[in-house]
């Protein structure tokens, strides 16, 4: 296949067909991040029970951490962008359903 000097290049077309991947992989994360707090509220209609919830969420991130990471590393060791994330920071989640627990 040639390509003529004469032809003008589409490069709006260019521009947007490199950066189309990474838009549609922010849309794929932002989807995940709204269907777990829709899983949270889901969850505070079927327990009726949002600081039990809020608990848990707390539980399982103390938890996680290694006694090494508690020793070594401050608690701020998460260095990705919450954008960037599949899942919301913990603190948000268990915020909400503070808020949640609040308005009932």
């Amino acid at each position: 296949m040639y390509i003529l000097a004469d032809e003008p290049v589409p490069w709006m077309l260019l521009i947007i067909l490199m950066i189309a991947p990474f838009f549609s992989t922010l849309m794929q994360l932002a989807l995940s991040r709204s269907r777990e707090f829709s899983a949270d509220s889901e969850a505070v209609r079927l327990t009726e029970d949002p600081l039990s919830l809020a608990s848990a969420l707390e539980k399982i991130e103390t938890y996680q951490w290694s006694w090494l990471e508690k020793i070594f590393i401050q608690p701020k060791r998460d260095p990705v962008p919450p954008i960037l994330r599949t899942h919301p920071q913990v603190t948000d989640r268990v915020s909400r359903l503070k808020n949640l627990a609040a308005k009932m």
